[in-house]
């Protein structure tokens, strides 16, 4: 163990590393996403403009951006002033995105097109920096738990089901904007 550092007043859901690896971002349930200096654990900012649980969090490839999105159903994106020194960073959209909260965020590899999952089993795309709506994807049979991008902006979904009787899980594929 490194470092153990109390980070929020609330359960921490999601955790995303700065491209650089010097900067950690952490999403919580006490609506907030907080930005931590990796070195010695000094908090940069909190990003307390969400209104409800952050679920999901992530920095763009090119580490200028961080990305959040949880119980508001608002995609929320803000631009990173300082990568090293407590600042205020200013929050570029607050975007409605979806009719229930949002679970998960990816991001394509080249970081132009931004893929939402919300608890109603909606998936939309959205193209960065300027964060319009590009598509709306089928809805899926069941909410998805997690996203995940790779190359040539595809995309992979990912759902867990866990009951008393039986864990189940699936995974589909497909190309965002094909």
């Amino acid at each position: 163990l490194l470092r153990e550092i109390d980070v929020h007043n609330a359960a921490v859901f999601d955790l995303a590393w700065h491209p650089d690896g010097g900067m950690l971002a952490s999403a919580s349930g006490d609506e907030t996403v907080k930005l931590w200096r990796v070195a010695d654990g000094q908090r940069l900012d909190t990003l307390s403009q969400p209104q409800g649980d952050v679920y999901t969090v992530l920095f763009t490839p090119d580490g200028s951006r961080v990305i959040a999105a949880g119980r508001d159903k608002r995609i929320h994106v803000w631009q990173l002033a300082s990568l090293s020194e407590p600042t205020v960073n200013p929050q570029l959209h607050a975007r409605f995105a979806h009719e229930s909260p949002i679970t998960s965020l990816a991001l394509s590899d080249d970081g132009s097109q931004l893929i939402s999952s919300a608890e109603d089993a909606s998936l939309s795309v959205w193209t960065l920096p300027s964060l319009e709506h590009a598509a709306t994807l089928a809805t899926q049979p069941d909410m998805l738990s997690s996203l995940a991008a790779w190359q040539e902006s595809r995309f992979l979904a990912c759902k867990y089901i866990h009951t008393f009787q039986r864990l189940a899980s699936f995974f589909a594929f497909w190309s965002a904007l094909s």
